[in-house]
C-alpha cells in the first residue's frame, strides 16, 4: 500500500456517490496489461483491481495502481492509499477521474506505455521505497513522463 497506503476493502464509488465508467479491456485474457509488465491484464493486475487478492509485493502494487489510472478505476487508487494521506477529501474521486480522463496510457498503435520500476528498497519486512517512471500521453498527443519515489507499507494480507 502506498503510505500513502493500506489495502482497504471499502466501496468508494458508493461511499463518494460517483458513477464511474471504467475502461477495462474487452478481452482481458488477450490484452496486454496497461502497466507494461508484458503479461495480459487477466494474468497481471485484474485480480488486484477486483479485490481477489492483494498485491504480494510493492512492485505489483505500483503496477496495479498505474493500470488503475489507465482503466479508470479510481476506487482502487483510493483503496490502496492510507486514510492518513492528504489526498483523502470528498472531491478526490472527481479529481482522480479528471486526471484519468486527461491522459492516455497507450501509444497511438494501442500498445501500453506502462511504468518502469527504477528501484525497490526494503527498509524492513513491512516497508519499502519504490522509485518508478510513469509514461502517458497528454494534451496534443505529447508524451509525459514523471519519476516518483514513494513509501509503501505492508498491512495484514498485502501491500
Amino acid at each position: 500500500m502506498m503510505e500513502t497506503g493500506f489495502f482497504l476493502r471499502i466501496k468508494m464509488d458508493e461511499e463518494m456517490d460517483v458513477k464511474v465508467d471504467k475502461r477495462l479491456p474487452e478481452k482481458a485474457d488477450k490484452t496486454m496489461c496497461a502497466c507494461g509488465s508484458g503479461r495480459t491484464y487477466y494474468r497481471c493486475c485484474r485480480d488486484h483491481h477486483n479485490c481477489a487478492g492483494a498485491p504480494e509485493d510493492p512492485v505489483d502494487l505500483i503496477r496495479a495502481r498505474y493500470s488503475a489510472f489507465a482503466y479508470r478505476l479510481p476506487s482502487f487508487i483510493i483503496r490502496t492509499t492510507s486514510r492518513k494521506s492528504k489526498e483523502w477529501t470528498k472531491k478526490w474521486m472527481k479529481e482522480l477521474l479528471d486526471f484519468m480522463d486527461s491522459y492516455k496510457f497507450e501509444t497511438s498503435k494501442g500498445d501500453p506505455l506502462g511504468i518502469e520500476i527504477q528501484e525497490c528498497i526494503f527498509s524492513d519486512k513491512q516497508n519499502a521505497y519504490i522509485q518508478f517512471q510513469a509514461d502517458m500521453v497528454g494534451e496534443g498527443d505529447r508524451l509525459v513522463s514523471f519519476v516518483e519515489r514513494c513509501k509503501l507499507r505492508r498491512e495484514d494480507d498485502g501491500w
